[in-house]
């Protein structure tokens, strides 16, 4: 007999000029309930087998768990390593002491509808498109990760230096965009910050880079293009991290 998978919940919270925003991944026996989440709003994703919705405030957030304990027995993700937050401690004392940085900031309205908003939160979880020049609707599941073609020549550079020396891209997982780091207008003013070590890391601990730019909003995986398996839309060896910077 198959054992049926539980469903699990990956809710991510977002701190938006506008609101606080709660992001819902539901996963595996999700499909089983579809016309119950159907009604809740939410929508389907074929390509990362999920449902996703975007609730926009605490009340409706609590409201929304309430409702969904009542037709999915559902598991959240266990608690990260302990060692993770250790190394975010030291990547951002290295930041701000070492380089004397603050994160890049990009306040701005990025959409038609008028509110504004932070360039990089959209950025990092809302896929980009340029032809309406505005952020879909539609929720990454997984953070982009910026692939390099060539290394730059120091680990502090200019945006226009750093996207000339390397070629760099930003490849997201929905449908596989790739977008040329160049192309975005909105990071020209920034400086840039290449990461390639950190005390105590070792690089085919992926998690320490997934912990950390997950919890730094302008902070972004790197990846060495002969590492970056197409495929399976997934590094398998990060080369550093990518931190933009005010300028």
């Amino acid at each position: 007999m198959i054992q049926k998978l539980r469903p699990s919940v990956q809710v991510r919270i977002l701190k938006s000029f506008h609101g606080t925003l709660y992001v819902y991944f539901i996963f595996n026996g999700g499909y089983e309930a579809k016309d119950k989440l159907k009604e809740l709003g939410f929508k389907y994703d074929s390509e990362s087998k999920s449902w996703y919705k975007v609730v926009v405030n605490q009340d409706k957030h609590l409201e929304m768990l309430k409702k969904l304990k009542s037709f999915l027995s559902f598991e959240f993700p266990q608690a990260e390593n302990g060692k993770y937050p250790a190394f975010l401690e030291i990547f951002l004392k290295i930041i701000e002491e070492k380089y004397k940085l603050k994160r890049g900031e990009a306040v701005g309205h990025w959409c038609k509808n008028g509110l504004e908003d932070d360039f990089f939160m959209q950025l990092k979880n809302f896929e980009y498109n340029f032809f309406d020049d505005c952020f879909n609707t539609k929720p990454m599941l997984l953070h982009p990760l910026i692939i390099l073609r060539r290394p730059p020549s120091g680990e502090l550079l200019s945006f226009s230096e750093f996207v000339s020396e390397t070629e760099a891209v930003l490849r997201t997982n929905n449908r596989a965009v790739q977008y040329d780091l160049s192309d975005i207008k909105e990071l020209k003013d920034t400086r840039v910050l290449f990461l390639k070590e950190l005390p105590g890391w070792s690089k085919n601990d992926r998690d320490v880079v997934r912990y950390i730019t997950k919890n730094v909003v302008t902070a972004f995986p790197v990846c060495n293009n002969k590492f970056y398996d197409k495929l399976q839309r997934k590094c398998k060896l990060f080369d550093g991290i990518l931190f933009f910077a005010n300028s």
